[in-house]
């Protein structure tokens, strides 16, 4: 389950589309709340009275298959051909106010799927440009305000998780993620199997293949400083961890220099980890 900031970002270049990731943040976002849209983004106008109900359903069918392909990408269970069809399903079936935006974010993802297959092991990880954060804004609004989704505000800095209460209900999730800290931060959402009673710290103490046993990830973003990012999540009854691996120090000046990060001082080690319950 652990990643380094590089393979971490690899993943989140393979499938980049995972709708809603939000705008990188700046003065004029402090109006915008997470999972909500400015006015005059990528498209502009309300969001969330465009387009016909067939649509918006469709859409937010496509926008869980471009991350439930995304996220099997870890494991293998799904391939980059699977996202692929993914992202071309997401942008057929994207509203008419958000074709722009979503042709953006489509654009970008393949565009980073092939620098992620031809750059370098040591090479500082490819990263969305500042014009696919900005289009999201409308994508991910749009899912908040049109789908039938539950939500969840997660605040993240350096080195904690804000937003996140001791229980959180069941259902397909939007995870509104909003890095307001200093360096990259990640949320990696897992589910412990039933029955597992060990502790949390117990649990981090074992061998990494036998934690990837007792676990299910449910999803995965990766964000940088003063960016919003959302992703879905299909969250069913029971024992969750969010979890940031990242190294301290991944700063973007730290990635982009090449700097020799220690990833065994992860962020969640310096408490940047929270359980929760689902139910």
């Amino acid at each position: 389950m652990r990643r380094t900031v590089r393979g971490a970002s690899l993943l989140l270049a393979a499938g980049v589309l995972t709708i809603g990731l939000g705008a990188c943040g700046d003065d004029d976002d402090d109006a915008t709340e997470a999972g909500g849209t400015e006015a005059g983004g990528a498209e502009g106008g309300d969001l969330s009275t465009g387009g016909a109900a067939g649509d918006a359903a469709a859409f937010c069918d496509a926008a869980l298959e471009v991350d439930a392909a995304n996220l099997g990408l870890d494991s293998g269970a799904t391939t980059a051909d699977d996202v692929d069809a993914a992202l071309k399903a997401a942008e057929e079936a994207a509203p008419a106010q958000l074709s722009t935006a979503v042709g953006t974010m489509v654009t970008e993802a393949k565009a980073l799927m092939a620098e992620a297959e031809s750059a370098p092991e040591d090479g500082p990880p490819p990263i969305p440009s500042d014009a696919f954060f900005a289009a999201s804004v409308d994508v991910g609004g749009y899912l908040v305000e049109n789908c039938d989704f539950g939500a969840l505000d997660v605040r993240a800095t350096n080195y904690k998780f804000d937003g996140i209460g001791e229980r959180v209900p069941a259902g397909t999730t939007v995870v509104n993620f909003d890095n307001a800290g200093t360096e990259f931060h990640e949320m990696a959402l897992v589910q412990i199997d039933e029955g597992e009673e060990r502790s949390l710290e117990e649990l981090l103490a074992l061998p990494e293949d036998e934690v990837d046993a007792l676990i299910t990830e449910k999803g995965f973003v990766l964000a940088p400083p003063g960016a919003q990012t959302y992703f879905t999540a299909d969250l069913d009854p029971g024992r969750y961890v969010a979890i940031c691996f990242v190294p301290v120090g991944a700063t973007p000046e730290a990635l982009a220099s090449g700097a020799d990060l220690n990833d065994a001082d992860g962020h969640y080690m310096h408490g940047m980890v929270t359980e929760f319950e689902v139910g």
